[in-house]
């Protein structure tokens, strides 16, 4: 939790302290006099709800709300202004905490993301289709953040941010704060902005061959999506395949000078199983990545990538173990911005091909001590971890430049407990797993 003088301070602004409740980890509580007691002993000066007065009232809004681990917050006429999990930075709790406050002066949040590829010079977006301001109310707007002024600028005038592209092709978080007048209370809205020279592709048409790049989508293993978006209303989501199995979306580049690639792409996955990988040729560029950011459930996520002058083959491969499915398991891609070059050429595969990079452990199940064998048919640099379910890592067995050739390692889990763990081997450009099983 932050300070309780930073909560204090906003709160004194506030004029119906009977009507806010912000509701934390204590709404377990169902005792009225250990609501108290905790607040007490943790100085909070505002109101809190036990959880069965809020849990009957707040089941009617269908607001999924975990009581032990979730900050649920609540402002204006029992209105919820939104949720924070126990990870909360101090920043995002100090936010969200005034976003509630802000409500009690008339000013509520429609929209506090929005995501956006500036391909022409400018583009201009109403802070009225992300901020409602009730009649006799008024916010003050300002820019508070750029984090790459080199690729973007801007300004605010007559209710509308202006985004103006700048010198260079690159992305920029553009910070609004919104201010209620003569107090200190704000909250900010961000602008993820893409600035792109070249070539950009957003996905937002029916099917993939209405695009400007020419993607083949001949076998459309690979398919327009509306159910998840970056940018726009659409994206484009791997294809279906069976275990053991990958599909590939490619593209074919040719830069005259270095340039950079950025994207994005969400997941819906088996952790450290059923995975996204992203190779330039064949090289793995996420390789030093924790496979947990390439797998299980991420929202989205933005990367970028250097290159270098020459052709460029890109691909983009949702690959399968053989144990079986978790979440809708596939993954998505959007907001591509490419070099200011030529695309040459594309193509989506399917991957049926034997594999060059193994891995597999015996016992299985084991307690304490199983052997990881993996085998490469050619030297590479290799990272071999060990994750838990929630894709942390447990221990880094092997890193370094590895020749080709077969190798045993030990891994004893004495100072774990029982559960399912996955051995994770990573080369340049390939990534095995290999699920193992402690019972003790």
């Amino acid at each position: 939790m932050p300070e309780a003088s930073s909560f204090e301070r906003a709160y004194n602004n506030i004029n119906l302290k009977s009507d806010i409740y912000i509701v934390g980890a204590s709404t377990n509580l169902n005792l009225i006099p250990d609501l108290k007691y905790t607040q007490e002993i943790n100085f909070i000066r505002y109101n809190m709800a036990t959880e069965i007065e809020l849990g009957h009232y707040y089941k009617y809004f269908d607001f999924e709300t975990d009581y032990y681990s979730n900050f649920l917050f609540i402002g204006k006429n029992n209105k919820v202004i939104g949720k924070l999990d126990y990870s909360a930075t101090q920043e995002e709790l100090e936010n969200m905490f005034n976003l509630t406050l802000a409500s009690f002066e008339g000013i509520h949040k429609r929209k506090l993301i929005e995501n956006t590829i500036l391909t022409g010079e400018t583009v201009s977006f109403d802070l009225s289709d992300y901020i409602y301001i009730e009649d006799g109310k008024s916010a003050q707007f300002s820019i508070s953040g750029n984090s790459n002024p080199l690729a973007v600028t801007g300004n605010i005038g007559n209710g509308k941010l202006n985004l103006i592209k700048g010198e260079y092709t690159g992305s920029s978080k553009m910070t609004v704060q919104v201010k209620v007048p003569e107090k200190e209370i704000y909250f900010n809205m961000d602008f993820y902005v893409f600035s792109a020279l070249g070539e950009s592709e957003d996905f937002e048409y029916d099917l993939l061959t209405e695009s400007n790049l020419p993607w083949d989508n001949d076998r459309e293993e690979w398919i327009i999506a509306e159910d998840f978006s970056f940018t726009g209303n659409y994206s484009i989501r791997s294809g279906d395949i069976v275990d053991k199995l990958s599909t590939t979306l490619s593209l074919t580049i040719n830069l005259e000078n270095p340039d950079f690639i950025s994207f994005a792409y969400r997941t819906s996955s088996e952790v450290g199983g059923d995975t996204l990988s992203f190779h330039v040729d064949n090289t793995l560029m996420n390789f030093s990545d924790p496979v947990s950011l390439w797998s299980g459930y991420n929202d989205w996520r933005v990367v970028t990538y250097n290159l270098r002058p020459g052709e460029h083959i890109l691909k983009w491969t949702y690959s399968k173990n053989d144990f079986g499915s978790v979440g809708d398991d596939c993954v998505w891609l959007d907001a591509v911005v490419l070099p200011v070059n030529s695309v040459v050429g594309s193509g989506i595969e399917n991957d049926k091909l034997p594999s060059s990079l193994d891995i597999s452990n015996y016992p299985n199940p084991f307690n304490p001590d199983t052997t990881i064998d993996f085998s490469l048919n050619r030297a590479s640099n290799v990272i071999l971890s060990i994750y838990d379910m929630n894709g942390q890592i447990v221990e880094k067995i092997h890193e370094g430049f590895t020749q080709a050739g077969n190798y045993s390692h030990n891994f004893n889990g004495d100072n774990i407990s029982s559960g399912i763990y996955y051995a994770v081997i990573k080369t340049e450009n390939q990534q095995k797993v290999s699920k193992m099983i402690l019972v003790k």
